[in-house]
């Protein structure tokens, strides 16, 4: 479809800095545009962003968007797009199958990257901020918001974030993919050498790390991060 014959998906958990990889990845212009699936309940991506009248008309353009000329389809998702898209495609296409057959219908063989973080009480409190702001990316500098401090707030993040976690787990165990396993902390500091390896790139280019995206964890997400520890261990 389109030209596709192979591609990637990058599953991510929130606030991982998947949106850092997809500009890294997209400056090389061989390994496809990844991005993110907008759900048919998220007409702000696929109407407002890319301007489509329908969500079926966005549904085919996907793939073709997420793709460069040679053939690589990438884009980014996380668990709730995943399965989304994989509805979509048996809803549009009456495509079915199990696992990544749904996908790979349309793009080819499909490789994971599965996104995490090391320090799950920050990803839990930039979850938070971000959902009270709803400022999930920037590319300007912030006032800190105006936020109060929720042990229940991060707790919660703390749990969604986990079960998103053991969705995926527990989808590459079921259909023994060995995802690469990136993390937060090295993307932030551009430390994806594998990364090319992987998805098969022949090409002396590296991903650029030059980026106008603005790091949001701040003095406030340290302190409340220092706060919560401690009440967990008390």
């Amino acid at each position: 479809m389109y030209g596709i014959d192979r591609g990637y998906i990058i599953a991510a958990l929130p606030r991982t800095g998947s949106f850092l990889l997809c500009e890294m990845l997209a400056t090389l212009g061989s390994v496809g545009y990844p991005q993110e699936y907008g759900l048919l309940d998220d007409g702000a991506t696929w109407s407002g962003h890319h301007g489509h009248a329908s969500h079926i008309a966005y549904f085919y353009d996907f793939f073709r968007f997420c793709s460069t000329r040679n053939g690589v389809f990438g884009c980014k998702l996380m668990w709730p797009q995943f399965a989304g898209l994989r509805r979509d495609i048996r809803r549009y296409t009456r495509i079915g199958g199990g696992g990544l057959e749904p996908i790979e219908a349309m793009t080819g063989p499909l490789k994971l990257i599965f996104l995490d973080r090391r320090d799950i009480v920050m990803q839990a409190i930039s979850l938070v901020r971000a959902m009270e702001t709803n400022i999930w990316s920037s590319y300007r500098t912030l006032p800190p918001p105006r936020l109060t401090y929720s042990r229940t707030a991060i707790a919660g993040a703390l749990s969604v974030i986990e079960e998103n976690r053991q969705l995926w787990e527990t989808f590459f165990v079921r259909h023994a993919i060995d995802p690469l396993r990136l993390f937060y902390e090295d993307v932030a500091r551009g430390e994806i050498a594998a990364l090319l390896p992987f998805l098969g790139v022949e090409t002396q280019q590296r991903p650029a790390h030059i980026t106008q995206l603005k790091q949001q964890a701040d003095d406030q997400s340290r302190a409340w991060r220092d706060r919560f520890v401690a009440e967990s261990a008390a």
